[in-house]
């Protein structure tokens, strides 16, 4: 719902100097980078979170069902969930 204020407030020309990242776009950025469970993900100009929202999508994903219980403790202490 954010987002689509954020969108609708650009349209009229008062975007403040605020740019927004399509989500096909962070989504093909997150699968090249291709970020793994221990490795640090960082995202300066957080915004949104579009970028750490996919990013814990991603790993989770990768993770499947196989995930064990440290894991997602380590997942959930990342600052990703």
């Amino acid at each position: 719902m954010y987002e689509g204020l954020l969108l609708k407030m650009g349209e009229r020309g008062n975007d403040g100097g605020q740019f927004f990242t399509p989500r096909v776009v962070i989504r093909a950025m997150v699968e090249a980078i291709d970020p793994k469970l221990d490795e640090t993900i960082y995202d300066p100009g957080c915004g949104t979170g579009g970028f750490l929202a996919q990013a814990y999508d991603h790993i989770r994903k990768g993770l499947g069902d196989t995930i064990t219980g440290d894991q997602l403790e380590t997942l959930k202490g990342s600052g990703l969930m």
